[in-house]
């Protein structure tokens, strides 16, 4: 029972630790940017976190592409990093940060721009994601009308 409970105790430190050095929000565009050409290079290759029903994006009309904020708006993220960060906050143990509301804010700060609905970019996600994954199903049963979008500039 004691060996439970240091257990326990040593990895909700180590999450601490983690989360404090790893779990950074974003706080320039070129952050934003490097998050959003991880999520593209690294997508196809993670079909089961890639294709999340995700509500907000980020569009980049520069390089064509997109990601979802909770992806894009943590510092230096990748595939690893959001699943590692996935296990720590089903733990309970991300005191909320691993949270797509707060990379959203993050996102916000940095660009001083919101999230809209933007029929145009539905159409161009949907495109993009069948380009990306070789599917036409990838948004299959899910409302185009509930996702928002937020254009880099």
């Amino acid at each position: 029972m004691v060996y439970r409970e240091e257990t326990a105790r040593l990895l909700a430190h180590l999450a601490d630790y983690w989360i404090v050095r790893e779990l950074c929000f974003v706080e320039s565009l070129g952050q934003i940017q490097e998050s959003l050409r991880n999520f593209n290079a690294g997508a196809a290759q993670f079909p089961d976190l890639s294709r999340r029903a995700f509500k907000y994006w980020v569009y980049d009309p520069v390089s064509d592409t997109f990601g979802p904020n909770k992806f894009v708006g943590f510092q230096a993220m990748t595939f690893p990093k959001y699943r590692l960060a996935g296990l720590i906050a089903d733990k309970e143990l991300d005191h909320g940060r691993f949270n797509g509301h707060r990379a959203r804010k993050a996102i916000r700060k940095v660009l001083g721009l919101d999230y809209e609905m933007d029929t145009e970019l539905c159409k161009m996600l949907e495109q993009w994601a069948e380009s990306l994954f070789g599917t036409l199903s990838v948004f299959s049963g899910r409302n185009p009308a509930k996702w928002r979008f937020l254009r880099l500039r």
